[in-house]
């Protein structure tokens, strides 16, 4: 479990990285914690975080803040965001992860040049259509909130790279979420699918696909040659009894998870797998047949 835990962590520190350039400018903004030192500077203030701050509304000093990129409320008690909150129109990072939110405020797509944002930890159980007009969002953070199912326009961001939607109640996505041609990071963990749109085999920048614990039966159609890019697979904990041939298209993933599924066979295509560094497959009923294609591979 510990070798688990940080090969998750490398995977994440590594995709974080290979951003930061691109984020240096936000990163190293001045950085106001109390509203009324953001409000004192208003001109200027380009980064406020009023996390943790027990906040049951967004101040009306944030609708001053004409130069505001990145606006931190996570973990407070904001459940909606006032009428000024579209104003801001150069607001480039939100988050409002760990708050009392049930819908996404409408307000919030005429942000047009949103780039991140965090609603994790919310009640939110649907998102509107218009989240397609946002096209510049790079990364879009839904963890741990009710979603039984996504607005087809989300497939219409093409520059998004990340996106998490771990533990909601997702029992479908939309057929063309393999539009998403730049996405990097797909985490659909803890939801209640049982299939994937095929099209997901076209996500060529793809590095790291997280489907454990859902009900999905079967991954024909999924995997493609064009996904070169995937490198961590986590299927464990589903309904699998086999794999498609086409995993061995995978050729440069490292880490395959596929834990305690009735998986009972590998097809030959598995020893293509010429870069797999770790494997965990306890909880299926695989021959020995089966653990001589990945002899070699550390096993978990």
């Amino acid at each position: 479990m510990m070798y688990y835990k940080k090969i998750i962590f490398f995977i994440c520190v590594f995709i974080s990285f290979s951003s930061v350039a691109q984020r240096n400018q936000l990163t190293d903004l001045k950085v106001y914690t109390s509203i009324q030192d953001a409000y004192a500077n208003r001109r200027t203030a380009m980064y406020v975080d009023l996390s943790n701050q027990n906040l049951n509304a967004v101040p009306n000093e944030i609708g001053s803040l004409s130069n505001l990129k990145r606006l931190n409320l996570g973990n407070n008690n904001i459940s909606t965001l006032p009428r000024f909150f579209r104003n801001l129109r150069n607001l480039e990072e939100l988050d409002l992860s760990q708050n009392n939110f049930r819908t996404v405020p409408n307000d919030l797509y005429r942000i047009r040049g949103l780039k991140v944002i965090s609603f994790r930890n919310n009640e939110i159980g649907s998102i509107s259509e218009w989240i397609g007009f946002l096209r510049n969002l790079e990364r879009l953070n839904f963890q741990n909130n009710k979603l039984t199912s996504l607005p087809n326009s989300l497939c219409n961001l093409g520059g998004l790279e990340w996106l998490y939607l771990d533990n909601n109640r997702l029992t479908y996505l939309p057929p063309n979420l393999g539009n998403l041609s730049n996405l990097k990071i797909l985490a659909l963990s803890n939801n209640n699918l049982a299939a994937l749109p095929t099209s997901i085999n076209r996500l060529s920048n793809l590095y790291s696909l997280r489907l454990e614990n859902n009900q999905i039966v079967s991954l024909n159609g999924i995997f493609s040659n064009q996904m070169i890019g995937l490198k961590y697979l986590n299927i464990g904990n589903n309904n699998l009894t086999s794999l498609p041939n086409e995993i061995g298209d995978l050729t440069n993933l490292s880490n395959l998870l596929m834990a305690n599924n009735g998986i009972i066979s590998l097809p030959a295509s598995i020893e293509n797998l010429g870069k797999l560094e770790a494997i965990w497959a306890e909880g299926n009923g695989l021959s020995n047949t089966d653990l001589d294609k990945i002899k070699g591979k550390k096993m978990k």
